[in-house]
């Protein structure tokens, strides 16, 4: 497997995520300021580092800074318990591969070390802008997109694609499916926030029949069917208490248990979300379960709006003229 440098302050922090790591197949080293981490990458290669940002004697985006020096420079998650927008623009702007806020599940920087550790494309094409996706621009925001897209495609971890309105989510989440493992399979999507709270649980789960008034007849939710392929949830950031109850537990255990059934069956398929708002205000808010949180964004894809890319409004223009010609025959 890998070779990992885990370097944090905190001890109880260090030899959690070594230990997790270990127990992956990972070999692990350890470091608990910025002059050993220094010294450890300068005694022998790492594939990857996962480093706290605020430490005494320096930072994570210092040592960033010097391993981005290097000819084959290993790729890093930073880590920190400040967990501000500033600090993730931060990140970003060094050429971090990642950022996760304390606290954090386990489970989910497993999923974003898998994600770092994967070949630039995780073995499938790469995302490009045009008529298939309709994801079009070449600022740099919509090209990291484009990276982020292409490294996470292929992998079954849940993804979270946050950006508001009319950023094109959706267009991302079909995107993540088409060059996904199993682009030939169901694509299902939900849209979580216009959907009456009473019957979301019906179109996910499904229902027998006579599970209550108006169930005539045996109905398969989106989840079951998606077996074998891609769920997405639109505006998750607007479901119920009583729902994020529901949908942690088939994320903790796989099962759909439709309406009015005994026994519930595991399902295989791979759940992508999606929301306007801001899930971590939520989760700090008391709005927003922290563990579905964790769950749903093992990976997160944050969308630019126009107004930060306003250098590709000509090329969107055009795309768009170009789509509408063709949908009226008027293409030559």
């Amino acid at each position: 497997m890998a070779k990992i440098l885990v370097v944090d302050d905190d001890r109880g922090i260090r030899e959690m995520v070594a230990l997790a790591l270990r127990a992956s197949g990972h070999e692990v080293l350890l470091a608990g300021d910025i002059a050993a981490a220094q010294e450890a990458v300068a005694r022998e290669p790492v594939d990857l580092v996962i480093c706290d940002i605020y430490m005494p004697g320096g930072t994570g985006l210092d040592l960033l800074a010097e391993l981005q020096r290097r000819p084959s420079p290993p790729r890093l998650i930073l880590i920190t318990a400040r967990g501000t927008v500033e600090t993730a623009a931060l990140a970003n702007r060094f050429g971090a591969f990642d950022y996760l806020a304390k606290p954090f599940d386990i489970k989910v920087l497993l999923d974003r070390v898998t994600a770092a550790l994967a070949p630039p494309a995780a073995g499938g094409p790469a995302l490009e802008p045009g008529p298939e996706t309709m994801i079009v621009g070449s600022h740099p925001a919509i090209v990291e997109v484009y990276k982020a897209v292409a490294r996470v495609a292929r992998l079954s971890v849940p993804v979270l694609i946050l950006g508001e309105t009319g950023t094109g989510k959706e267009l991302v989440a079909r995107a993540l499916h088409r060059l996904g493992a199993n682009p030939s399979s169901p694509f299902v999507p939900v849209n979580s926030g216009a959907i009456p709270d009473t019957l979301l649980e019906s179109e996910l789960f499904g229902h027998r029949k006579g599970a209550f008034t108006d169930a005539h007849r045996e109905r398969r939710g989106a989840l079951a069917q998606a077996a074998g392929g891609t769920v997405f949830l639109d505006e998750i950031g607007d479901v119920s208490a009583a729902f994020q109850v529901k949908l942690l537990r088939f994320l903790q255990d796989g099962v759909v248990r439709p309406l009015g059934a005994d026994v519930g069956e595991h399902v295989d398929v791979r759940v992508l979300a999606a929301t306007n708002r801001d899930l971590a205000a939520l989760v700090a808010a008391g709005s927003f379960r922290q563990d579905l949180y964790f769950r749903l964004a093992a990976y997160e894809i944050r969308l630019p709006p126009l107004r930060e890319r306003l250098t590709d409004l000509p090329a969107l223009v055009a795309h768009f003229q170009r789509r509408a010609e063709r949908e009226l025959g008027l293409a030559p």
